[in-house]
């Protein structure tokens, strides 16, 4: 790695199945997967001081739970009885300071913010508009007004193979590389860096490369994030507040400061 760039590094013990930012805490909460028992464990990442708010979280369920988002104190959580019938699931809310979780059974969530969660409750001919205040754990059956933020996450273009982005990308790339990149290409550019995801396909194995470059075309980063897939894959990288984030391995997740 080049320029000294500071770096910072988050180990887990399962694959890391997918993210969302709390924007009162800013925190990123990650959620990791045992893909075969299905089985997920939940963390919180304070960003300001590079800590975990909470770790190793986990719910004894027979039933499927996903994390749906999260604001304030609260995590969000859709939970399904029954896979087949995404339909039938339900909400679950866990306050993740006090170590308390609700199930509201009928309710469907739309959206949130840090006091509240909107969205319907399910009948036998319309929805029912409906809210949770969270600190009562109240379901209201009235419509409200959400406070919504602009995120400060910023994903990359996606690129398939066969268009003209990508073609113009790979004709840049080929300058550095030896094999021709394959399947797709994630690209993000700004005023001080480009971020380029990419594939190498040999022997029906495909390996992903992030290639990270300042804006005059200085490298910065060259990593191998991901060897022997089976195909090609997109969110392999994101960016928060100016960093870059991204997941090598599956298992390890990487915060790269500018």
């Amino acid at each position: 790695m080049g320029n000294n760039l500071k770096t910072s590094e988050f180990n887990f013990n399962t694959n890391i199945w997918q993210m969302v930012y709390n924007y009162e805490k800013n925190a990123v909460i990650i959620e990791c997967r045992d893909s075969e028992l299905m089985i997920s464990s939940f963390y919180g990442l304070d960003l300001n001081e590079e800590k975990y708010l909470f770790k190793d979280l986990n719910f004894e369920s027979e039933h499927l739970i996903v994390l749906a988002d999260s604001r304030g104190q609260y995590l969000l959580f859709h939970v399904y009885p029954d896979e087949a019938q995404p339909g039938s699931g339900y909400l679950m809310t866990f306050d993740f300071t006090l170590g308390e979780k609700k199930i509201y059974e009928n309710f469907t969530l739309k959206n949130a913010d840090g006091q509240k969660a909107r969205g319907f409750i399910k009948g036998d001919s319309m929805p029912t508009p409906a809210w949770i205040d969270f600190k009562t754990g109240t379901l209201h059956q009235s419509e409200t007004a959400i406070t919504t933020h602009n995120t400060p996450i910023t994903n990359p273009l996606i690129y398939p193979e066969g268009s003209t982005p990508f073609e113009t990308v790979a004709k840049f790339l080929k300058s550095k590389i030896e094999n021709r990149v394959s399947g797709l290409i994630e690209y993000h550019e700004d005023s001080s860096k480009v971020v380029v995801s990419y594939y190498i396909c040999i022997d029906k194995k495909w390996t992903n490369y992030l290639l990270v470059m300042s804006s005059n075309q200085e490298e910065l980063l060259y990593e191998t994030i991901a060897e022997n897939r089976s195909g090609p894959g997109n969110d392999s990288f994101f960016i928060l507040n100016n960093e870059l984030w991204y997941v090598k391995n599956q298992r390890t997740l990487k915060r790269i400061h500018f």
